[in-house]
């Protein structure tokens, strides 16, 4: 997909997250593009893919989904292109969750990792010990001892 400067700036792509998109196949066969809200709400971007969609170009819909809230825990719009097809059936159990699993590690964690990490702890032997011990015991929780 082409974006001409001439239709979007690059400091309106660049805020917009145009480019953070996802394209994939709707159920229906159509293409559609999975875009940051915040790239529908560019004028100039919202302008170009207004006409995109117009064109008759392969790109049927544009799908806006608003990503702030993992964009403030450190995603990003990145997480727009995250696409797994798993069937249950062919996942090693120990990666799936259930309401038992999930109470099992959810013990193992307050029981072993700490709460707050003082700064000045951070590089010590002793933090470091910790860290590794409950780390050990939140895989031996989920059945995956062998990789601690």
């Amino acid at each position: 997909m082409v974006v001409p400067t001439s239709a979007v700036s690059l400091a309106d792509a660049i805020k917009s997250y145009l480019f953070n998109g996802q394209l994939l196949t709707l159920p229906g066969g159509e293409m559609g593009l999975v875009i940051p809200l915040e790239a529908w709400e560019t004028p100039s971007v919202r302008g170009w893919l207004d006409t995109m969609l117009a064109s008759n170009g392969p790109i049927r819909r544009v799908l806006p989904v608003d990503v702030r809230q993992s964009m403030a825990n450190g995603g990003g719009p990145a997480c727009l292109r995250l696409r797994v097809v798993a069937d249950p059936a062919t996942i090693d159990p120990r990666f799936l969750l259930d309401p038992a699993r999930i109470d099992t590690l959810s013990a193992v964690i307050a029981a072993h990792w700490p709460e707050q990490i003082d700064p000045t702890d951070i590089g010590t032997a002793t933090l470091a010990r910790t860290v590794r011990a409950a780390r050990g015991a939140l895989l031996d929780a989920a059945g995956l001892g062998e990789l601690a």
